[in-house]
């Protein structure tokens, strides 16, 4: 027998006591009261959750459509109700649902029906979005119906595709990346940590690493903690170890990461490998030094200027050479150490807009500088432009020869030869290594001497003279004295 039950509490009797009314209904009746009392109550409930919720028969005919699927497929509840909820989905899923439920009225076997999955749905302006479904199926008086709930994924889907695209980014960069807890245990690294330190990642993933190495002194790594944990950025150089044991450096720049209400729940250290750099670095560093230590012990003076002139760098060979000491001339333009009257200056006048007009490097161009105890100095400078990337003339490079002696030398050489070339006296000077004792030199009193040769109408040069031999002169001077020669004029 089948009856409808109704409940009524009763008030002013103890708590929780209530009266109950039964009366018969024929099974037509009973049905349908029972499908609309459930469907007010499921209508109910279902209105208080935001997922969409939906209730179909057999045959997939939409019987209850929630608020929250209406928010969710853009459809009235008036619009859905009898209709089959194919509506909702996309193809293929449309036209194999049909299908779907035929078979598992006929079979039972359930392809989503108390499972639950991904699939995609389609709102009433027909747009596509993923969504979790999940079916399950009640019977009421030997009635079967499948309620779904229906999830959208859209924003999460949105989220996963960003992480999945700072993930990719994050894995393929190529500095390092670790991730820790506020404790220092490493929960992520991308590949470049490994290949930075020869760990695997599941070597280092729930370590307590600190991030620096043990060569790096103590002091500095409590400062950086220290700087991290108070909520600042860190940023220095590190030295870290390999598992191999071999020592690399890298630049790290390291940050605290906060939760919304602003507490730190991560540290992040970014590094970059500067191994090659820094060997790099110390090997120039260490050549320069070398190189002008060489050049120091050899005197010369190794200088760089600006692109005006001013002296960068002086070595420490200017004090044996001007009397002044480096740090004396730093800052000074190279025209306030010459000489006014000097010869000619080898670094071109800077225009109005700083650049040179003259960039072209120069080799042994003489100097006259001006000693700091007031006497003349001269060199022989050797130098060339230092250019950027893009042409422009970043600074002048080069080397001075103190060439003082030498030129005295040479200027009293020269007052010599005008003094032999000047006198009535003929000399000659032969080669007396070499098998005719050519000459070397023979003034013009001799080249007037001894006259035009048998050979020659004119008197010949001294340039001539030199390619005869000391046997040639003997010969001719005997004849003159012997008086066998006319004057020759």
């Amino acid at each position: 027998m089948d009856a409808l039950c109704s409940r009524w509490p009763l008030e002013a009797s103890e708590p929780g006591s209530a009266l109950l009314k039964f009366r018969r209904l024929d099974s037509e009746i009973a049905e349908d009261v029972a499908l609309s009392d459930i469907k007010h109550k499921l209508k109910v409930i279902f209105d208080a959750v935001p997922d969409g919720m939906i209730v179909i028969s057999e045959s997939g005919d939409i019987l209850l459509f929630s608020s929250g699927a209406e928010k969710l497929f853009g459809y009235e509840q008036n619009e859905t109700l009898d209709q089959n909820v194919k509506m909702l989905m996309p193809s293929p899923y449309r036209e194999e649902h049909d299908r779907y439920l035929s078979a598992f009225r006929e079979t039972g076997v359930k392809k989503i029906i108390g499972i639950g999955r991904e699939v995609s749905g389609r709102r009433k302006n027909g747009g596509i979005f993923p969504m979790y479904l999940s079916v399950g199926e009640i019977w009421l008086n030997r009635r079967r119906f499948f309620v779904g709930v229906a999830h959208d994924l859209t924003k999460l889907k949105r989220a996963e595709e960003r992480l999945l695209m700072l993930s990719a980014a994050i894995d393929q960069r190529p500095s390092a990346i670790l991730i820790t807890d506020k404790e220092g245990h490493v929960e992520y690294v991308n590949p470049r940590v490994a290949q930075l330190t020869g760990y695997d990642p599941d070597e280092l993933i729930g370590q307590n690493l600190p991030l620096r190495s043990h060569d790096t002194a103590n002091d500095q790594h409590l400062l950086f903690w220290e700087t991290l944990k108070a909520g600042r950025e860190r940023r220095g150089e590190i030295l870290g170890r390999t598992k191999s044991g071999d020592l690399y450096w890298t630049l790290e720049t390291a940050s605290a990461s906060r939760d919304s209400q602003g507490k730190i729940t991560h540290f992040i250290a970014i590094r970059q490998d500067i191994t090659d750099q820094k060997r790099n670095k110390e090997a120039l560093s260490e050549s320069e030094e070398r190189f002008r230590h060489v050049a120091e012990m050899a005197g010369e003076w190794l200088w760089e200027q600006d692109p005006q002139g001013r002296c960068t760098y002086s070595s420490a060979a200017i004090q044996d050479i001007l009397g002044f000491t480096p740090e004396e001339i730093l800052g000074k333009s190279y025209l306030d150490l010459l000489v006014e009257d000097g010869d000619e200056r080898w670094i071109a006048t800077p225009t109005q807009n700083g650049s040179a007009v003259s960039r072209q490097p120069f080799n042994h161009l003489v100097n006259k500088y001006r000693h700091k105890d007031g006497r003349d100095v001269y060199t022989e400078s050797t130098g060339a432009p230092i250019l950027d990337e893009q042409g422009r003339l970043v600074k002048w490079r080069g080397v001075d020869h103190d060439v003082t002696a030498r030129k005295a030398y040479v200027d009293a050489l020269r007052v010599r030869n005008r003094a032999i070339e000047s006198v009535h006296v003929g000399i000659v000077i032969s080669d007396a290594l070499t098998p005719d004792n050519r000459n070397v030199y023979v003034n013009p009193a001799l080249c007037q001497m001894t006259g035009p040769f048998p050979f020659q109408r004119n008197r010949i040069t001294p340039e001539q003279c030199e390619i005869f031999s000391c046997r040639i002169y003997k010969k001719r001077c005997a004849q003159i004295f012997a008086g066998h020669v006319l004057n020759g004029g």
